[in-house]
């Protein structure tokens, strides 16, 4: 049976993230989920390698502003069109974190909330 790698809990947080590819162009993606540690990310173009370092804009919770963040590849799969991406931050404001977290957080008890009802 496959062992569950993830040390941090995920929540859904649907927040935009951009960087830019080998030939700078913007490659735009959405967060599928987010976590302490890393984030997962589908992409429509994703032109990395595995365990390369590449910098990120994340969108910040209910705004359109982008806080930078560095991260690396730990590894992508091309599912039904698309490339899904496993990312492990490496640098990326503890406060900004916190804050997706939270909001990642509200959304599932919102959704809890609202299937037990």
């Amino acid at each position: 049976m496959h062992a569950d790698r993830r040390r941090c809990l995920r929540f859904s947080t649907p927040l935009m993230v951009q960087a830019r590819d080998k030939n700078k162009e913007k490659a735009w993606g959405l967060i599928k989920d987010f976590s302490r540690g890393g984030l997962k990310v589908v992409f429509d173009e994703f032109d990395f390698d595995t365990k390369s370092f590449i910098n990120l804009e994340i969108q910040r919770p209910n705004e359109n502003i982008y806080i930078p963040a560095s991260v690396e590849v730990i590894w992508k799969r091309f599912i039904e069109g698309k490339w899904e991406v496993g990312l492990s931050l490496k640098e990326f404001p503890a406060q900004v974190k916190a804050e997706i977290l939270e909001h990642g957080y509200n959304k599932w008890v919102a959704e809890k909330a609202a299937a037990e009802a």
